[in-house]
């Protein structure tokens, strides 16, 4: 048997998670413009996570547009593509992991961030509130570096510090290690791709916070026992239902599964519209030539082609991607919607895997 990669994550199946959402941002319908498609997650009654998950939207949109502002139509264009990952949902911890992928023009950049939440003081806070203050975090440092000597010389171990936000994407990973995760061109040359260690559970223990002694316990138990993931109570809608979620048998009750393929296209926003007001799911199978309307969105990372998973039955409808979806509602600013869509994540997903 092969050892698993120690830096690897086991992420959270959403389905599983009761009261989540999905919020996306998008701008750029226009050819040879700016292109923007940004996916973030919403908790029922999470308030502080969701309030950081925003911003950290709002953020990044205007970072993005900020740099390419006096961008002409060009192509391939400018793009910004952001989705997310729980890298961990129980009653003890709650970690949403934030994938970025950029184009400006030269190639891929891919840098990750990671929140995490306390569902019993319902205090949200970055990667660093794993650790137990400053001097916890400059230990960490020196774990970090000494791990990184494995690596060679092209690995730049004096960028790695203890100030500037290196250690904003950390998570533990099954055996309780903790993972930290660094952006590419970070650490060293873009070749490198992703640049992360596994720092082994006995190191890191001294160091934790409470919230991060939490964490580590739970991905413990949850490697032993199975997960048990937090409920979300939705205030405005029905528990959303499914096969896999445990929450209904269809063969002992008629189900009707919706699926669209080969969108989006333009009544997709329509489409949404009637499937919130039905209070029911669909998964969309989206084309990527459709969905971003460049061949280099379509490469980057893992937002290409179909996913054929098992639908979800469920409240509200939900969108692979909406980017050329056409809502009659008008916009938060000018020349950018937010749609939220109530349920689970979106069906590629699926069950927990590792990275």
């Amino acid at each position: 048997m092969v050892p698993a990669e120690p830096t690897a994550i086991d992420f959270v199946d959403p389905a599983t998670v009761i009261g989540l959402s999905t919020r996306t941002l998008t701008e750029g319908d226009a050819p040879g413009s700016r292109y923007v498609h940004i996916d973030y997650p919403e908790f029922a009654g999470a308030t502080a996570l969701n309030r950081e998950l925003h911003a950290q939207a709002e953020r990044q949109l205007r970072d993005f547009r900020a740099r390419n502002r006096e961008v002409e139509p060009v192509s391939p264009r400018p793009e910004l593509n952001v989705d997310w990952q729980l890298a961990a949902a129980s009653p003890e911890a709650v970690a949403v992991r934030l994938r970025t992928g950029e184009f400006e023009g030269q190639r891929w950049a891919n840098s990750t961030r990671t929140f995490w939440f306390d569902p019993r003081t319902g205090e949200a806070t970055g990667s660093t509130g794993l650790l137990d203050g400053h001097a916890a975090l400059a230990r960490l440092t020196a774990l970090v570096r000494d791990q990184l000597k494995e690596r060679g010389n092209q690995v730049e171990r004096d960028e790695v510090t203890d100030e500037g936000g290196a250690f904003d994407s950390m998570a533990f990973n099954r055996h309780g290690d903790l993972v930290v995760e660094f952006d590419d061109c970070q650490v060293g040359p873009c070749s490198l791709g992703r640049v992360a260690v596994a720092v082994p559970a006995g190191q890191v223990a001294p160091l934790l916070s409470k919230l991060g002694r939490q964490a580590q316990e739970s991905a413990r138990e949850n490697r032993v026992q199975g997960a048990v993931s937090p409920d979300f109570a939705l205030a405005n809608s029905p528990d959303a239902v499914s096969n896999r979620a445990g929450s209904v048998d269809c063969a002992k009750v008629k189900c009707v599964a919706l699926t669209f393929d080969d969108g989006p296209g333009p009544y997709t926003g329509r489409l949404l519209d009637l499937l919130k007001e039905g209070r029911a799911r669909a998964t969309f199978f989206t084309v990527g030539q459709q969905r971003d309307g460049t061949a280099g969105a379509a490469a980057a990372d893992e937002r290409g082609g179909p996913s054929r998973r098992e639908p979800h039955l469920g409240p509200i409808g939900t969108c692979r991607n909406r980017a050329a979806a056409k809502s009659p509602r008008p916009s938060p600013r000018p020349g950018t919607r937010c749609r939220r869509s109530s349920g689970r994540r979106r069906s590629w997903c699926g069950r927990r895997t590792g990275r």
